[in-house]
């Protein structure tokens, strides 16, 4: 199975520049391939600069947040899901609460709270 972003060279055929074998001459690319590489390469930067934009909202929106992104079909429509856990400091809602974590000597408790986000097109 081949990876869908290696893109293979693409000559063009031209009779007037091709060698003893036939084959077009080095160097030759055709223009489409080379926007298709070009292409290919503004959409990944395009991609990344949005991850990275998006990882600094999250980090700022939520305190130690950790995303995973999973899309595993890449041979048809992609589905993905979109995974978020963080970490936050659960603290007495009420004063009875409040009085009882006083008397126990109990603390604050870790919670890990996980939002899970299915993405279809």
């Amino acid at each position: 199975m081949s990876n869908p972003l290696i893109v293979h060279k693409v000559r063009r055929r031209d009779p007037a520049q091709e060698g003893d074998e036939g084959a077009p001459a080095a160097g030759n690319w055709d223009r489409a391939a080379q926007f298709a590489v070009l292409g290919i390469f503004v959409l990944l930067l395009i991609a990344a600069f949005d991850l990275a934009r998006w990882t600094a909202s999250l980090q700022a929106l939520l305190p130690n947040p950790q995303a995973t992104i999973n899309c595993p079909n890449l041979g048809g429509p992609p589905s993905c899901t979109i995974q978020i856990t963080w970490s936050e400091t659960a603290v007495a809602m009420t004063q009875q609460e409040a009085q009882q974590q006083v008397a126990t000597g109990a603390t604050a408790q870790f919670q890990t709270p996980t939002y899970l986000l299915y993405v279809e097109p």
